[in-house]
């Protein structure tokens, strides 16, 4: 039931763009978003995982992201993680939570 209510809210449009993250019964997401702030997309990852993001200010940028498969949350969290990537950003964690920062200071 969590993940049915959690799933209908997902699927309201983000900022006006085309922006859809579904649960299927055994807890897998199908996730197709087209040109969503990645802050939008980083929120609904963290809706979804439960986990503390904290965004760091430069975080910017437009992503798509689509699904044909059903992923389980594992799949989901190294999905976002490549997303971040092919946008020069990292996840570093700190105190039990996660910054998003650019890809060039988490390399220091």
């Amino acid at each position: 039931m969590k993940y049915w209510l959690l799933g209908l809210l997902l699927l309201a449009p983000l900022s006006g763009h085309s922006a859809a993250a579904t649960a299927d019964e055994q807890g897998r997401w199908t996730i197709n978003m087209r040109d969503v702030d990645i802050r939008d997309f980083t929120e609904q990852v963290a809706s979804i995982s439960g986990q503390t993001l904290v965004l760091d200010p430069r975080v910017k940028g437009k992503v798509s992201v689509v699904s044909q498969t059903p992923l389980r949350l594992s799949e989901v969290y190294q999905l976002f993680l490549s997303v971040l990537s092919t946008h020069g950003y990292a996840v570093v964690n700190q105190d039990g939570q996660a910054r998003i920062i650019p890809d060039s200071e988490a390399r220091t």
